[in-house]
């Protein structure tokens, strides 16, 4: 009779799932975007932290607004689905003047956060009403029972309750419904440990799935956390895709840029949907296991689908605006206008240690009294239908019917009807100025209902049935304190996911990378610059890193560190550089400016390197890049990030990322130029000056060129030179390419054949990528940047007064084309001569 009775419930739970919900789609659409609003997410500073701006994808030719684009993937342990997202989600989200007016919004942040909080409710088992999908790729490999998915995971709803008094989900044990706080964390028992990864779970939308799609969407790759390496296939290469915006027949491969942006798309799509999760946690029905999907049969509504709630379809009026909302519906209801719009904000966000403490950090029905958690405030707050005075399994709201202050008033209804309204306190544990007293929590009837049926005389506990119920001035009190934590707590839940931060600082010597530019190389079919068989660009770098997570105390520990470069390719690079942007700002070549930009995102990933941070000081730590990994010399548009992954307080697998816009690479060249002297303010070549001029000037006849013996460079502030230079000839020149900031960078040079003043600044050299400034000035002595190099130019002779007539060559600001070109026309017509030697990175 049992198995009757459970398998008849779970028929109409499955019949019913669609109105199970603890709100409706829009409430939770309009809920989340004010969560948004109120969270750190909101403003440009982490966006810039996470790396996700206008500029840097899509080279800048795509508003932020629609950089996800309409894909996202479905991750299921190691298998992965791409879903295109349909257009359903956006006729909930709130109205676009409330956005803003902005139409994009959809393809924005929050708008993927909107829409996992709308998705949420599908149930793959349901009526796909109102064009809702309610699909899920992997549904047939579930197993099932009499036609019905045994674990029941793919119908999401019936996962959406949390009993934190007596810590369980709803249902009967044999059918493994998920408490909502373990279905949201991906974990088994997540209140016991939340860290366990729970493999093969049926949600690939929880916590856990929004850090691996976050570390995919840095990194490009999966970590194999048991072999400790990275898997680079994680990308999809579909046709199109099916009715259902499921591809099928996906090709394997490296993730692209597409992909990597699809990976963030579903960051945020995960953590929407376990936004929608805490939000249910505002709801009573769904904290103190109330059944509400309601039924046309009374019976059925008493014992299996429980009084179908009036709650959240009024709420939904107030949500959307609605001009008026119906009681009973069917067109035998009582009609309400004017009712007030829904307060949303007015409540701190709350700060805590874990993720499930967001949903209730005091379980049992004695402790749940000092509960913090939103579903612990909730499920001892307020009665429910199926759970109110008379009929209340709870030690909270009090039993006591002598507890309640006590008025007479006419009900809601519109009738004229005289009723009485209870009243009581409602505490807050997490903040004890927020308790709200004279709250109503149950009407009580005039009349004692005298039904009394088989079960209760059979068990022994003859109840006043009807006697206390709950109406709409009952539900709005409800929501005004109700609302405003869910989207407050919600908004607790994002910052909290957030929290790490990491600081990257130049390392010492202000050089984040420098290599030697005279190797022999050319670009292959695909643009990148080869030497030999090797990528031609940096394979080191160095960076100085410190924990900066101010966040509750939380520190970085145990984890692993990557350095990743975001550049494109700059598709006007010739070996030469004669095709660098100019000091007009244009390529000198017919290249167009977005080839020079390019236009596809690339990534290189270093090596992991395990280290252990400081709050206090900078690390300099040294990454390597191995294999294809390299950074190109024709790399453009550099963005530098350093990825943590690993333990953050107590969460045990946490993504920390800080990233930061660094100068394109900086070629440096030095020139032997002593066949040139200032003569009166003019450039002199040397065997052409006679003999009355030397004579005119006082100088030594025997002023000659020649070699530059032990000539040494250095940079920033660095003790020892980073390069050295042996016996330059006259008219050739050696180039450094250097990866440094977007500042002035202190160098100097020495040598036999150098005195004077040697200490000069390289260029303020301004990003490619903001055309307006693509050209830096230069102002120093001895160097001049042309075609994005810097160089510098030796003389004849150490540095007098005289040369000053002369800095304009030496600045370069008001010398022409052609007197640049015949000075240095070895620049372009012979290939760099090679360094002695170069100390970088030094030794530890």
């Amino acid at each position: 009779m049992k198995s009757r009775f459970m398998a008849l419930m779970l028929s109409f739970l499955v019949s019913m799932a669609p109105d199970i919900y603890a709100y409706e789609l829009a409430t939770h659409g309009y809920m989340t975007w004010h969560a948004y609003n109120e969270s750190i997410v909101r403003g440009d500073f982490l966006l810039q932290e996470l790396g996700i701006n206008g500029e840097m994808y899509l080279g800048g030719k795509e508003e932020v607004d629609s950089i996800f684009k309409f894909s996202y993937f479905d991750i299921k342990t190691n298998d992965i689905r791409k879903r295109l997202e349909s257009e359903f989600s956006k006729n909930y989200m709130p109205r676009s003047e409330e956005l803003g007016n902005n139409k994009k919004i959809p393809l924005q942040l929050p708008g993927w956060l909107m829409r996992g909080a709308i998705r949420e409710d599908d149930n793959p088992d349901a009526v796909k009403d109102f064009g809702q999908p309610n699909d899920d790729p992997y549904q047939a490999d579930y197993p099932t029972h009499g036609g019905f998915h045994w674990k029941f995971d793919p119908i999401r709803v019936v996962n959406h309750f949390f009993d934190p008094a007596l810590n369980r989900p709803i249902g009967p044990s044999f059918y493994e419904f998920r408490k909502a706080v373990d279905w949201a964390i991906g974990a088994s028992d997540s209140l016991a440990d939340e860290n366990e990864n729970e493999a093969d779970r049926h949600n690939h939308f929880t916590v856990h799935d929004a850090r691996e799609s976050m570390f995919r969407a840095l990194v490009g790759a999966r970590w194999d956390r048991g072999n400790n390496k990275l898997d680079k296939l994680v990308g999809l290469k579909c046709p199109e895709p099916d009715a259902m915006g499921v591809f099928t027949n996906c090709e394997v491969r490296n993730a692209n840029e597409q992909d990597r942006l699809a990976y963030w798309a579903t960051t945020f799509r995960a953590l929407g949907d376990v936004v929608h999760l805490v939000q249910d946690m505002s709801q009573p029905q769904h904290t103190r296991n109330d059944p509400h999907a309601g039924s046309e049969y009374a019976l059925v509504e008493e014992y299996i689908t429980g009084h179908k709630s009036e709650y959240e379809w009024y709420i939904e009026a107030r949500a959307t605006g609605a001009p008026e909302y119906e009681v009973g519906g069917k067109g035998m209801g009582i009609k309400y206008k004017n009712h007030e719009p829904l307060k949303f904000g007015e409540y701190p966000v709350p700060v805590f240690n874990r993720y499930s403490d967001i949903f209730s950090t005091h379980q049992g029905k004695e402790n749940i009294g000092n509960g913090k958690g939103l579903a612990d405030y909730t499920n001892r707050g307020f009665f429910t239908v199926g759970t109110n005075l008379g009929n209340n399994p709870y030690l909270y709201p009090s039993n006591n019917r002598a507890d309640y202050a006590t008025t007479s008033e006419l009900a809601d209804s519109g009738s004229g009807v005289v009723t009485s309204y209870l009243y009581n306190a409602v505490y807050d544990r997490l903040n004890a100025d927020k308790n709200a007293y004279g709250v109503p929590l149950a009407t009580e009837s005039a009349w004692k209902d005298s039904f009394t049926d088989e079960d209760d005389i059979l068990y022994g506990h003859e109840i006043d049935r009807f006697r206390y119920s709950l109406d709409l001035t009952i539900y709005g009190d409800m929501a005004n304190l109700t609302i405003p934590r869910a989207v407050a707590y919600s908004a607790g839940l994002i910052n909290y996911f957030f929290r790490g931060r990491i600081e990257i600082a130049p390392p010492k010597d202000g050089i984040y990378a420098l290599i030697d530019h005279s190797p022999t190389h050319a670009r292959n079919d695909a643009g990148i610059a080869y030497a030999g068989s090797t990528i031609f660009g940096f394979n080191t770098l160095k960076i100085q890193v410190r924990d900066a997570t101010k966040y509750n105390n939380d520190a970085l520990s145990g984890g692993q560190l990557r350095a990743v470069v975001k550049y494109r390719l700059n598709a006007c690079y010739q070996p030469n550089l004669s095709a660098e942007i100019g000091l007009d700002g244009k390529p000198n070549t017919d290249c167009t400016v977005e080839e020079f930009q390019g236009m596809e995102e690339k990534i290189a990933v270093s090596d992991p390197q395990a280290v252990s941070l400081s709050k206090a000081d900078f690390k300099e730590i040294k990454f390597t890049f191995s294999g294809d990994e390299i950074i190109p010399v024709i790399a453009h548009s550099l963005h530098l990030q350093v990825v943590y992954r690993g333990a953050l307080g107590s969460e045990a697998d946490a993504v920390v990322v800080a990233t930061h816009d660094i100068a394109e690479p900086t070629f440096f060249s030095i020139i032997n130029n002593t066949n040139y002297l200032c003569l009166k303010g003019e450039m002199k070549y040397l065997p052409e000056i006679s003999a009355e001029e030397w004579a005119a000037e006082g100088l030594a006849y025997d002023l000659v060129a020649g070699d530059m013996p032990n000539i040494a460079i250095t940079f920033g502030n660095a003790t020892n030179p980073q390069v050295k230079l042996d016996n330059l000839p006259v008219d050739r020149y050696s180039r450094l390419v250097l990866l440094t900031e977007n500042t002035p960078l202190a160098f100097k040079t020495a040598g036999a054949r150098l005195s004077g003043r040697q200490t000069t600044n390289t260029p303020n050299v301004v990003q490619y990528d903001a055309l307006a400034n693509a050209t830096p000035t230069i102002a120093m002595r001895g160097s001049y940047q042309r075609k994005g190099t810097m160089r510098t130019i030796i003389p004849a002779r150490p540095w007098t007064a005289e040369d000053e007539a002369c800095k304009d060559f030496y600045d370069s600001s008001a010398v022409s084309d052609a007197a640049i070109a015949e000075m240095v026309k070895p620049l372009v017509d012979v290939n760099p001569m090679p360094v002695t030697e170069l100390n970088w990175p030094p030794a530890p």
